[in-house]
């Protein structure tokens, strides 16, 4: 067996350290935020529902429908939600009274979605970003 080398330190590097600080500006400049989500299609072909729902699989329920019901305040948080995922699960809880069929319509016209999928009582809605979209549908 042959020794190994011993270890040497670290080389210094080349660059003179500096105050690296960055101001929130220079880092990731604040884009306009749209106010609401993008338009989505009339309607989805089966292939896209199918796409769409393969990615929904894995995600977690953004907002929660609890006893006050389908408020402004809820509309308003997914629009938000959509506006950052394009892509959002939306959960009914166990104390809201609103039958699961109405409240999934409901969600999906007021928000200006489209409802992708709804299982018990999980609601899945898709809504294209503005400006940029994410997820591409393949028309």
């Amino acid at each position: 067996m042959t020794p190994r080398p011993a270890k040497t330190s670290k080389t210094p590097s080349k660059r003179p350290r500096t105050n690296t600080k960055r101001t929130p500006a220079a880092v990731n400049p604040k884009k306009q935020r749209p106010e609401s989500p993008g338009k989505p299609p009339a309607s989805l072909t089966a292939d896209q529902r199918k796409m769409l729902r393969g990615l929904g699989h894995v995600l977690r329920p953004v907002v929660l429908v609890g006893k006050e019901g389908i408020t402004d305040g809820v509309i308003s948080s997914i629009k938000e939600a959509l506006i950052d995922h394009e892509l959002v699960k939306t959960r009914l809880l166990q104390s809201c009274d609103i039958d699961k069929d109405e409240a999934a319509q409901e969600l999906s016209e007021r928000a200006g979605a489209v409802l992708v999928q709804r299982i018990g009582k999980t609601i899945l809605l898709y809504a294209p970003h503005p400006t940029d979209p994410v997820i591409s549908l393949g028309s």
